[in-house]
């Protein structure tokens, strides 16, 4: 059925199941935590205490650390498709797992199963997207596909809150098993899909890549007979030759932290990797995880009211994502950045003065909530979206899948350790964690000013002679080679918006 599709028609198949896989990957982040209080799941498990209780909701974080290390291993050599479909399956054996779940450790062992699963999908998705886009709607298609994490977010959130009014096993049982229909429909779909044409040239699989690059661009003739098709082709193997050419036989662990070569891979891992910490080390995931809590010890907010105001906040996060799908590939990915931390770090840094001056009044609880839901529509509308399209896109193609593997495990690990330790130091220092994560939030202006390049409207060709540009450049000027020594864009080859 799909083998047959091309063009718009293939795009649209090909987000509709990358968005099936990561709208579980946001009803996977947010659904254990909603019933973690539920005094029948407590009792399933053994009624551990508050420190086992986090682990139970961030040992998730650890198992997709562990499935972005299998994409960093193998993402390249099984290919972008197979990867998806292997976490596919992986996380429908860890669902079913939870669902039949009698122990505490029986839990742990299915959720960090689930996770390595949705590790790997994803490590690979944003990446997949990356090479299968064109460089005008490559931000815009991966900027969806985080409007439906949080759809799936706030999918996990209402389910729990109307299961919390059913007292039995099902509370919890049913919201488990939500996570397998996702999975299980975009899998069969995946199986269908093609593999990225630029993985097929670096493989060698010259008239595979040509037929799918043909079949992305809705192309039926023979690419010789197509100028704009064959010049896209010129340029990725040209950039695969550059790579190669450019890559020495040093060690791995070099080539991701010392990088002398032209590629300056480890300049590229150092900012994508760095982002993705940022983000986590602002709070934003310590507010998604425990809305309900905050509201209640933060703000001061009955239990039933924080349910129901935090289900509305989880709404607005939501919303937040919309805006970048149009905004990424207008104003770009700087800018959306910038403005995005100067948006949190306000709202954040208002929100924690309240909590200082305003405990104990309505207005001031009032007025505390209202900055937590500025906070989540600003971060949902720029770094939720804009650090997952920026990493895939400044990565050489042989390292993509590593690089972007080894950026959202830092994602992972610093959620793991930022969702650790909220309960305890929300508890212990009150309204002082939150100036740290003010002061972190604020941070993100200067690296992105100073660290990041506009990538918006330039294929990942370009970008890879932008990152090399400035090295190659000097070696030219010494002798020892030239820019244009087997990467040679002409500017009829460069994409629109970099002619403009």
């Amino acid at each position: 059925m799909f083998g047959e599709l091309e063009g718009t028609r293939l795009h649209a198949v090909l987000i509709v199941a990358c968005g099936l896989c990561f709208s579980m990957f946001g009803y996977d982040q947010g659904v254990v935590g909603g019933f973690i209080n539920n005094p029948v799941f407590l009792s399933t498990i053994g009624n551990p205490n508050p420190t086992i209780q986090g682990l139970v909701v961030s040992i998730y974080d650890i198992g997709c650390m562990m499935g972005c290390g299998i994409t960093a291993i193998y993402g390249l050599q099984l290919g972008r498709p197979r990867c998806v479909l292997i976490g596919c399956i992986i996380v429908i054996a860890g669902a079913i797992g939870q669902i039949a779940n009698y122990h505490l450790a029986q839990m742990i062992v299915f959720r960090v199963l689930t996770g390595t699963g949705t590790g790997m999908i994803s490590s690979t998705v944003p990446v997949w997207l990356s090479e299968t886009s064109s460089a005008r709607t490559r931000g815009r298609n991966i900027a969806m596909q985080f409007a439906v994490v949080l759809s799936g977010n706030v999918t996990a959130y209402w389910v729990n809150y109307g299961m919390s009014f059913v007292h039995s096993s099902a509370a919890f049982r049913f919201p488990l098993a939500l996570q397998i229909p996702y999975v299980l429909i975009a899998g069969l779909i995946v199986m269908k899909l093609p593999e990225t044409p630029r993985v097929l040239y670096y493989k060698g699989r010259e008239r595979e890549g040509d037929h799918e690059l043909c079949r992305l661009r809705g192309y039926r003739g023979i690419i010789t007979e197509n100028a704009t098709i064959l010049s896209e082709k010129e340029r990725i193997v040209q950039s695969i030759e550059f790579e190669r050419a450019n890559t020495s036989d040093e060690p791995i662990w070099r080539v991701l932290f010392w990088d002398n070569s032209h590629i300056r891979n480890s300049r590229r891992l150092f900012i994508v990797s760095t982002l993705q910490a940022l983000q986590q080390l602002g709070g934003c995931n310590v507010i998604a995880y425990y809305q309900t809590t905050l509201f209640r010890t933060s703000v001061g907010l009955s239990e039933d009211t924080a349910k129901l105001v935090a289900g509305f906040s989880a709404l607005c996060y939501f919303a937040g994502t919309l805006p970048p799908i149009y905004l990424v590939e207008k104003i770009g990915r700087r800018k959306l950045l910038i403005w995005g931390a100067a948006g949190c770090g306000l709202s954040m840094l208002v929100f924690t003065v309240l909590l200082a001056t305003a405990t104990g009044t309505q207005a001031g609880g009032w007025a505390a909530a209202s900055m937590i839901f500025v906070f989540e529509f600003t971060v949902g509308s720029s770094w939720v979206s804009g650090v997952w399209i920026y990493s895939p896109e400044i990565s050489p193609l042989r390292w993509r899948h590593l690089d972007n593997s080894l950026a959202i495990m830092s994602q992972w690990a610093f959620t793991f350790l930022t969702v650790m330790m909220a309960p305890t130091a929300i508890a212990n220092t009150g309204y002082k964690i939150y100036i740290l994560f003010t002061i972190i939030t604020f941070l993100q202006i200067p690296f992105v000013y100073f660290l990041c390049p506009e990538t918006a409207g330039k294929s990942l060709e370009e970008l890879d002679l932008m990152f090399a540009k400035c090295e190659a450049l000097e070696a030219e000027h010494s002798g020892n080679m030239s820019i244009t020594d087997g990467y040679n864009l002409s500017v009829d080859q460069m994409s629109p918006e970099k002619k403009a």
